[in-house]
């Protein structure tokens, strides 16, 4: 892991792709990682974090269909710059998300006002310009 620009604890109950791509992702949003950045070979990748090869491949593979990284022939995998998104295209990519919070929220007894406020906070964590 500390051949790797940011932290991937594999934890049980949960994939170990699916966390890796989450952990990516994050650390694509805290700005550990940055448009145009090399990334980890699969085999690094797999070394670093502790699992499978195939596995690797599959995270890598996954994030290339996510937009996340893109193959550069010649210069290796790299993350990719943002795409370019309608709001309306922005939303419906959320609203999954969006719809499973709420459902969340409003069964744990969260007001809109608290919710809003949990939002900002989780926000602001993820704040590049306070990094």
């Amino acid at each position: 892991m500390s051949s790797l620009p940011f932290n991937i604890e594999i934890k049980p109950g949960s994939p170990a792709y699916e966390q890796v791509i989450q952990s990516v992702h994050r650390a694509v949003a805290k700005g550990l990682i940055r448009e145009g950045d090399a990334f980890p070979s699969v085999r690094a990748l797999s070394k670093a974090v502790g699992i499978n090869p195939n596995t690797a491949h599959k995270v890598v593979q996954a994030l290339v269909a996510a937009g996340t990284l893109e193959v550069m022939p010649g210069r290796g995998t790299r993350v990719a710059p943002p795409q370019e998104r309608t709001a309306g295209q922005r939303l419906e990519l959320i609203r999954k998300q969006l719809d499973e919070l709420v459902i969340e929220a409003r069964r744990l007894g969260f007001g809109k006002q608290d919710l809003s406020e949990a939002i900002q906070q989780a926000w602001n964590t993820y704040d590049k310009s306070t990094s």
